[in-house]
Parts: structure tokens; C-alpha cells; sequence
């Protein structure tokens, strides 16, 4: 049998499903292959006006980690890269999906259009469950270097080890969720499948957890550092900025129940690639946004005083001496995780009074490097 035949015959299979599918639906119009209504440029619009924003805060990312820092890449901006190529692969196949169907009425999609709809609507979740764990196994690593304390790092590897695991579950029972494989794209075939709509509304709500646990996680320390409230808001905006992802998360199931029991599945399916997409896409530019802050920095016009350039910095010399000045216990105790590193170098003292203790001494030295490691 040539390609050709083959093809035929598929072609027949699936008009006849279609046409089955019509027949069970009389409330669906006749089909409007010639000029049907479509959500295919909102889908495109925003997915793609998202995925470049974020690539754009992603080179801001390596740039300044690369030209600005001492430190150079880390194996958190490595994830991270990772986790935008697979963002950027979603968006790709999100857009192949509004071409071929995802924003189109059931009823107005083409026949031949199911297998290449059918291929890029399983291939979503391949993209999007690395998306969204390499997201955060990125964010842990930098955890990891930002707080040197024992119980952050035993978070941070506890939290590694549940989102390696969790991620290859997901994987693996979004392959085989249905049976045979090739059911996902051809209509004609009978396929058996898992409870779909409890697996996907569970496994959104563990995403949403875990995303809520992990960028929350700073603000037990950062509430802790001897800094205006205003700064200590500003940095835990900062770092909390991903609940962004999930309030996309929690969209995302509010649309798989809508499209869920609605007969028009394609139609409503729209905001559930929407989403998908916005979740993955704010969760890398919520991870690249701390490294934007130098840049601006390097191109501001920089004041003639120290005092103002410490207010550029972002603290005043007064802020540091408070934390400089802050009791022993709090300043070199690890299990507090108070000694955040990325702290300011003109916020150090000039000179030493000879008082101060070697414990002391080598505490400032360490934040000192690890600032500039940072920078």
C-alpha cells in the first residue's frame, strides 16, 4: 500500500468519525469552512507577546550574570534557560494548535486539520511539565545560594528531590493517560483512557501548591533582616512576583471545567492553552526579574555622593549600620537564615575598631564576596 492509498483511507476513517460526531450533536450548525469565527489571533497575540517578553528578561538574565558578575552562570541560570527553551516550545505548539483547531467551533474544524491538532495538543503537556519544574528547581538553586542557612538548604534539596519526582510522574501518565498512543490524533480509533478531568484538576492543584510554597518561602527570612519595611516589602514583592503563575494555574482549572462540559470543547479550550502558557511564561520572567536591577543600575546617571548612590543601591548607610549593629546571635546564626548575601558592598563598614570577633569578622568577609560574586 503506497502513502497516498494510506492516506486516503485515514482521510475516509476520519470523515466518517466526523461525520458520526455531527450526527450525535444536532444542535451544532453546519460548518463554516470558508470564513469561520475564530479566537486564533488572540491565542497568538498573547502567547507570543508573552514568550518574547520573557525571552527578552532572559537575556537581560545572562547578560548581566555573564558581563556584570564575578560569579558568572550558575547552575540556577542554566535551569532556567532550560526552562524558557521548553516555554518557548509550548508557545510554538500553542500557536499550531490555534492554526489547526484550539479557538475554532468543533463544528468549523476541517477533517484533515485532527491529526495535526491531535499531535500538538498531546505534545503541550511534554513542554509544559519541564516548563514549569525546571522553573523551579531554578528558583531553589538560587534559594540555595542567597540564604546560608541549614534550613533553607534542607528545604531547598527536599523541595528539588519532590519536583524531580513529581514531574517525571506527570510525564509519564500524560503519555499514557490514553491507549493506544496514536488515539490522541486519530479519531477513528477507539481508545481507553484515564479519568482525565480528576488527574488534571489534581495535578493543577499540586503545581499551585508547590508554586505557592516555594515562591513564599524568602519571606520568612527577608521579614528577618534589619531593613526599612519599605525595602523588606520590595524585596519580598520581588521574589513572591511568581504567585502570578499561580493565579494562571487556578485560571487554567476554572477552564478545563469549562470546557469540560461544554459541547463546544475547541471553543472553550482557547483559555486553557491561554493560560497554560501564561503560567509558564510569568514564572521565568518572575525568575530573571532580580537580575534586571544592575542593569538599570549600570545605565543610570550615577550621583556625585555616597550617600545617593547608596540610595540607588537601594539601602542607606543607616539601614546597614542596623544590621551591621544587630546582635550576634541573629547576624551569624545559619538556622535563621538571616544572613541573606546579596547585600549592598558600600553597606560595609570602613574599618574595624579591633573589638569586634573573628566569627564576626569572617561573617562580613563571606557576605562581602558574595556580593560581589553576585554583581
Amino acid at each position: 500500500m503506497d502513502i497516498a492509498t494510506a492516506a486516503l483511507r485515514l482521510f475516509v476513517r476520519e470523515k466518517n468519525a466526523l461525520n458520526s460526531a455531527q450526527k450525535k450533536n444536532p444542535d451544532w450548525p453546519e460548518p463554516n469552512y470558508v470564513d469561520p469565527e475564530t479566537r486564533m489571533p488572540l491565542l497568538i497575540g498573547v502567547t507570543c507577546t508573552s514568550g518574547f517578553i520573557m525571552l527578552v528578561l532572559l537575556g537581560i538574565r545572562i547578560y548581566t550574570r555573564h558581563k556584570m558578575s564575578t560569579r558568572g552562570l550558575g547552575v540556577d541560570d542554566i535551569l532556567m534557560v532550560l526552562a524558557a527553551i521548553f516555554s518557548t516550545a509550548l508557545v510554538a505548539i500553542v500557536c499550531v494548535c490555534a492554526v489547526y483547531g484550539t479557538g475554532y467551533h468543533n463544528w468549523d474544524i476541517r477533517t484533515e486539520w485532527y491529526p495535526t491538532w491531535g499531535k500538538a495538543t498531546f505534545s503541550q503537556n511534554l513542554a509544559f511539565i519541564p516548563a514549569t519544574t525546571l522553573t523551579k528547581l531554578s528558583i531553589l538553586h538560587t534559594y540555595l545560594f542567597l540564604f546560608p542557612s541549614r534550613a533553607n538548604a534542607i528545604f531547598c534539596r527536599t523541595m528539588m528531590a519532590f519536583l524531580w519526582v513529581w514531574g517525571t510522574i506527570q510525564i509519564i501518565v500524560s503519555c499514557f493517560q490514553c491507549r493506544p498512543l496514536s488515539s490522541y490524533w486519530d479519531i477513528s480509533m477507539k481508545k481507553k483512557c484515564i479519568l482525565i478531568n480528576p488527574y488534571l484538576y489534581s495535578s493543577g492543584a499540586v503545581n499551585s501548591l508547590t508554586d505557592v510554597i516555594v515562591y513564599l518561602w524568602p519571606s520568612r527570612t527577608l521579614f528577618t533582616l534589619e531593613l526599612p519595611l519599605l525595602r523588606r516589602l520590595g524585596l519580598l514583592v520581588t521574589f513572591s512576583a511568581g504567585l502570578v503563575a499561580v493565579l494562571a494555574s487556578i485560571l487554567r482549572m476554572v477552564s478545563i471545567r469549562n470546557a469540560s462540559s461544554s459541547s463546544d470543547s475547541t471553543w472553550e479550550g482557547t483559555f486553557i492553552a491561554l493560560w497554560k502558557v501564561l503560567e509558564v511564561t510569568f514564572g521565568v520572567k518572575c525568575g530573571c526579574l532580580p537580575a534586571v536591577k544592575p542593569l538599570i543600575e549600570r545605565f543610570l546617571p550615577k550621583p556625585n555622593t555616597d550617600s545617593s548612590r547608596s540610595q540607588i543601591e537601594g539601602y542607606s548607610s543607616n539601614n546597614f549600620n542596623r544590621l551591621d549593629n544587630c546582635d550576634s546571635h541573629s547576624r551569624v546564626n545559619s538556622d535563621r537564615g538571616v544572613g541573606l548575601r546579596a547585600l549592598s558592598h558600600d553597606s560595609l563598614p570602613d574599618g574595624e575598631d579591633g573589638t569586634a570577633s573573628e566569627d564576626a569578622e569572617n561573617e562580613e568577609k563571606q557576605l562581602e564576596r558574595s556580593y560581589k560574586t553576585m554583581r
